[in-house]
């Protein structure tokens, strides 16, 4: 099968990356790291950038609304169809983006933080998860001609970049955890064996790890935020998140 160059056959080539067993793993591990953000992670209407096939984190994320943005039709999933760096949304529409592996996917001229930025509420929030371009998963995705982009070179972008392209525009980092520390593996026999990498790699790992969450807040003086609904104080939250991220809800 061709390269995928254009970004439409980009992510339909992720989407079907995780729907494969090492795509599977990959998920599970999100749906890991997502699931102890949901006291931080709630609202109204969430918006995910790209399919992750079964995206198991969804459950999990206590919004309202769970838009899915792709960019191909797919009646099952598809809340949205566009391109991911063009969206069809109003300024200052939603609550959270997730962006799972959607920034690998253009390179650092294709930079779509600024439209994702547009389309999200003050004080909302972006969660990245990435890939570490210093680890054998950034290699990975560079060179293999069985990443997830099928035989396209990713953009594996790293922390401090995302960072330094949002500082300036007023985010505050809410959380940071690197995770999965197990190499990519084409056989099932050796997922199985080098699993173990990922309990030694929580204590002390000889490689970096394979991949990262960021999170993000979009802050805005308090005193240019409308004043909060009664039923929104009553919204619980994370003690853990309370010195670094700014909740009008908290």
């Amino acid at each position: 099968m061709l390269a995928c160059q254009d970004p439409i056959d980009r992510f339909r080539a992720l989407e079907q990356w995780f729907a494969s067993p090492l795509g599977k793993d990959i998920a599970q591990a999100f749906d890991t790291e997502l699931a102890h953000l949901k006291q931080l992670l709630h609202g109204e209407i969430m918006l995910q950038l790209g399919s992750g096939s079964e995206n198991l984190w969804f459950s999990s994320l206590r919004f309202q609304h769970k838009w899915l943005a792709m960019t191909h039709f797919d009646p099952n999933k598809a809340t949205l169809v566009t391109k991911l760096n063009q969206l069809p949304l109003d300024r200052d529409s939603v609550d959270c983006i997730i962006a799972p592996l959607a920034l690998e996917a253009f390179t650092h001229l294709e930079n779509p933080i600024d439209e994702w930025d547009r389309v999200l509420k003050p004080m909302g929030y972006l969660v990245f998860l990435g890939i570490n371009p210093l680890s054998l998963w950034g290699g990975w995705l560079r060179y293999s001609k069985n990443a997830c982009f099928n035989g396209a070179a990713g953009y594996p972008k790293s922390v401090f970049s995302i960072k330094r392209a949002l500082i300036h525009r007023g985010y505050m980092q809410c959380h940071f955890n690197a995770f999965y520390y197990a190499p990519p593996a084409k056989t099932e026999k050796w997922r199985r064996r080098l699993q173990i990498l990922n309990v030694i790699g929580k204590m002390i790992s000889p490689m970096p790890a394979g991949f990262y969450c960021l999170v993000v807040q979009k802050y805005v003086e308090s005193d240019a935020l409308p004043e909060p609904e009664a039923a929104d104080l009553l919204i619980d939250s994370t003690p853990i998140f309370r010195a670094q991220c700014r909740n009008p809800h908290q």
